[in-house]
């Protein structure tokens, strides 16, 4: 995922266009998420400004929601005896990205996501 907002993603009126994807975790399906570049306000006319998140409200939404928020940190699930490993960098442009923190332990197949 990524770019939940449009350019400057400062309207909180967009927010509530996240509600559908409650039905994922009605369905018990996980779900994990990455920021986009306009969470940074990136693709903006009025400028990039890629260092500061710039959408605080939508980190409680997504949770709310029962999405993780996967920022430079992992999580691994498993079925049966099967693992698969889960990591999400940050928004690169945001010169906040980093794999400084992959490490998988088990050596489970890994997924990488990165908006």
């Amino acid at each position: 995922m990524g770019d939940f907002t449009t350019n400057e993603g400062r309207d909180e009126e967009e927010i509530p266009f996240l509600d559908p994807l409650a039905l994922l975790r009605e369905a018990h399906i996980p779900s994990y998420a990455v920021l986009g570049n306009h969470e940074y306000g990136g693709g903006s006319a009025t400028g990039i400004q890629y260092t500061e998140y710039i959408v605080p409200d939508l980190e409680k939404k997504l949770q709310d929601l029962g999405i993780s928020l996967l920022r430079n940190s992992a999580t691994t699930l498993s079925f049966r005896d099967e693992y698969l490993y889960i990591y999400g960098i940050d928004e690169i442009w945001s010169r906040q990205a980093t794999l400084q923190n992959f490490d998988n332990p088990s050596q489970a197949f890994s997924i990488l996501l990165t908006h």
